[in-house]
């Protein structure tokens, strides 16, 4: 809590913002090889049920953050850098909190 209180936060907020980071890249990239696979995962996840850890981590922080609508439509309408604030926006008043 006092780590808060001076701007420190834990590491787990920096990893989150990286994590999304990618994840934008992969899902708003096209014509390359690893925006392709990515959405053969995604509908590997959809249709058949499948778990991938690093995908997981995607959905929780998103949801995390109230950006479900997000994960579920694959697509952010804003810049990365919009959702990379956003996204600490949401996380970091949760770790002050408690």
């Amino acid at each position: 809590m006092l780590h808060g209180d001076f701007g420190r936060f834990p590491l787990s907020i920096y990893i989150k913002k990286i994590i999304i980071s990618c994840w934008y890249k992969l899902s708003h990239n096209h014509g390359t090889l690893s925006p392709l696979l990515y959405k053969f995962i995604v509908l590997d996840i959809t249709n058949n049920g499948k778990t991938y850890p690093w995908i997981d981590n995607v959905r929780k922080t998103l949801n995390e953050c109230n950006l479900g609508h997000v994960w579920e439509s694959q697509h952010f309408t804003g810049s990365r850098i919009t959702l990379l604030s956003f996204v600490q926006y949401m996380l970091k008043p949760k770790y002050i909190k408690s």
